[in-house]
This record gives structure tokens, C-alpha cells and sequence, in this order.
């Protein structure tokens, strides 16, 4: 598992925060409970990721818990929600006008591409 790095200036947002803040919408959107979660991410992650497992990747990024996601389990999300892949990036908007790791415009580049990046 990568490691994550120890802090950013306070009050920035983490791509691991982003994700976790994005996961935990999509399954309160589809008013599936962690458990149900968990069950649905068996058969695309390989492996059991209980409840507990789920609770965390919703923690992640406050406080104490830190929390990396390997390109493997993004994709399971991606699957189990029926959500593209870069949707996992995208910052809420209840959070703009705070400062994130990476700009918005730079996620984006990353995650969909950019006019010079598909040539």
C-alpha cells in the first residue's frame, strides 16, 4: 500500500478526502447501508472488505485516518456504483473556495485529459 504523506496546510482538501467524501455520497444515494456495500465489493475487489473496511475509506482524510486507494479498488468503486472512474475526483461543491492538493482544472486534466494530452 502507498504511503500517504504526512499533512497538508490545514484546511486543504486531500485527494484521499475527495474520494472518501465521494464514496460515502454514492452509497447514501443509492440507500445502500455499509454492510450492503461490502457484499457488492466482494466479487469486484477479489477480497473481502467488511463493514469495518467501509467505515474507514469513509473516514478517510479526517482526523487520524489516513487512507490510501490503490487503482484496483477505484475501479471496483467505479463498478459497484455504475460511476465513471473520474467521478471519484471531483470535488464536492460544497467545498469550493477551499483550497485542495491539486486545482480542480489540474484534476480534471488528470482524470478526463486535456486538448494536448489525447494528441
Amino acid at each position: 500500500m502507498p504511503r500517504i504523506r504526512v499533512a497538508l496546510p490545514e484546511g486543504t482538501m486531500s485527494i484521499e478526502q475527495i474520494v472518501s467524501h465521494n464514496f460515502q455520497r454514492a452509497r447514501e444515494e443509492r440507500g445502500w447501508n455499509q454492510k450492503e456495500v461490502s457484499d457488492r465489493l466482494i466479487p469486484l475487489l477479489g477480497y473481502e472488505l467488511r463493514q469495518t473496511g467501509v467505515s474507514r475509506i469513509e473516514k478517510c482524510g479526517y482526523g487520524d485516518h489516513r487512507r490510501a486507494f490503490a487503482a484496483n479498488e477505484l475501479l471496483a468503486f467505479s463498478q459497484c456504483f455504475d460511476l465513471p472512474l473520474g467521478w471519484w475526483f471531483i470535488p464536492p461543491p460544497q467545498w469550493a473556495g477551499r483550497p485542495c492538493e491539486h486545482t480542480t482544472e489540474r484534476l480534471l486534466d488528470v482524470v478526463v485529459g486535456s486538448d494536448n494530452g489525447w494528441a
